[in-house]
């Protein structure tokens, strides 16, 4: 029986139905879709965590192969009187980085026996101690070096950091010009470095000039100069006012008494160890001009005059070796003393440091490189042999050896 108002039901049942059917097609893409991002996001993600793992595994892989032990080079029938390794710039409250090269001194002093470890700065990053006890030391070496095998004598020069650089006494309590002006037990400065000052028996740091005790001072002497002082810009910075600080320090004293100690010496070896290069083409110099070196280069005259073998620092965050050519004019010319030897790669290193460098003229770059790594030197009546270690190799990677002048 028809009824007034079944024929507008009948045509809104019909609309809702495919109103119906649309929605649930809308649905269904908006379904599809959302399967297709998460799809896609999943495979993303994916893709990112491969990527990661390949980086980290390259990464560790290129570091070190898996177990591998660092060797010496086979030197059969060389015979030295002293060895000693050359580390800088490391002090980083056992990083990663600084981990690796303790593993390799550790590794490389077990079949080349070191008597004792040269420092040339920046040992305490970023500001040095702030007091006679800082855990610092601790984490920074004590705790790195704790091998029984590098269970030897440290013998540190003072970098930059080691005096507060890049701290604003302004806006740290710790930074003041005397001792007595800072908080108890809180106090930057390079006093705390100094033999005797830390708590481990094998730390020996001074400012100034002075002698590293070699065992065989008529083979080697090894002359240490803080060369902080000749730094005309760190004179204008705040933290070189720090309680112990640059600007306490007498720039032409330390001149002098560099002097008189190589006057005085009769070694037939003679080093002098500093942390700001004399030669460098990393970023603190690149033998340009206004440049760290460029306040260095009153020394390389003195050092010759002395005939002193090598000039080795720190500073630059790398590996170099550099020579001075006998004849500017002839490339590869018979070098003459001193060498140049940077081991600032003791922790951090900066990647592609050597990215644009040109040769300067008169002098040989046989070997730089931006890794993390050390020197090993030693010493006989003959020679002086200097063996670059870096942590991407097990071996040496480069070997310097300088031949005894009558």
């Amino acid at each position: 029986m028809y009824r007034l108002g079944d024929e507008e039901d009948a045509e809104d049942r019909v609309f809702l139905a495919g109103f119906d059917r649309i929605e649930a097609r809308s649905q269904e893409r908006a379904n599809t879709q959302l399967r297709k991002k998460r799809l896609a996001y999943g495979m993303a993600a994916a893709g990112a965590l491969l990527a990661v793992v390949i980086i980290v595994g390259l990464s560790v892989g290129l570091a070190r192969k898996s177990g591998m032990p660092y060797t010496c080079k086979d030197e059969r029938g060389a015979s030295y009187d002293t060895t000693f390794f050359v580390i800088g710039d490391w002090g980083r409250q056992g990083s990663w980085e600084q981990r690796q090269v303790a593993r390799m001194m550790a590794d490389v002093a077990q079949c080349m026996t070191p008597s004792f470890v040269i420092s040339t700065g920046d040992n305490f990053y970023d500001h040095g101690l702030k007091s006679p006890n800082d855990e610092m030391f601790a984490k920074s070496f004590s705790n790195v070096y704790d091998q029984g095998s590098l269970q030897v004598n440290w013998y540190a020069v003072l970098g930059n950091h080691d005096y507060g650089d890049k701290i604003d006494p302004a806006e740290d309590s710790c930074a003041a010009n005397t001792l007595d002006a800072c908080p108890e037990g809180c106090c930057y400065s390079s006093v705390w470095q100094f033999t005797g000052r830390p708590n481990d028996v094998r730390w020996h740091c001074q400012n100034g000039t002075w002698n590293v005790p070699t065992g065989n001072a008529g083979l080697l002497d090894i002359v240490m100069i803080d060369t902080n002082p000749f730094m005309p810009h760190y004179l204008n910075e705040a933290w070189s006012k720090n309680a112990g600080g640059i600007w306490q320090q007498n720039a032409s004293q330390i001149k002098q008494q560099l002097r008189q100690r190589l006057a005085a010496s009769k070694a037939r070896w003679k080093l002098v160890v500093g942390h700001h290069p004399i030669a460098s083409y990393g970023h603190h110099c690149k033998f340009s001009m206004d440049g760290d070196c460029d306040h260095m280069a009153w020394l390389e005259a003195d050092l010759q005059d002395a005939r002193v073998a090598a000039y080795l620092c720190g500073h630059d965050h790398d590996l170099q070796y550099i020579t001075r050519q006998s004849d500017p004019a002839v490339q590869d010319s018979t070098p003459v003393w001193p060498a140049f030897v940077v081991s600032g790669a003791g922790s951090s290193v900066r990647n592609n440091e050597f990215g644009k460098v040109n040769r300067k003229e008169g002098y040989n770059m046989p070997f730089m490189a931006d890794d993390q790594g050390f020197v090993a030197a030693r010493v006989n009546a003959s020679h002086l042999v200097m063996h670059y270690y870096t942590t991407s190799h097990a071996a040496p990677v480069y070997t310097a050896v300088l031949a005894a002048q009558r």
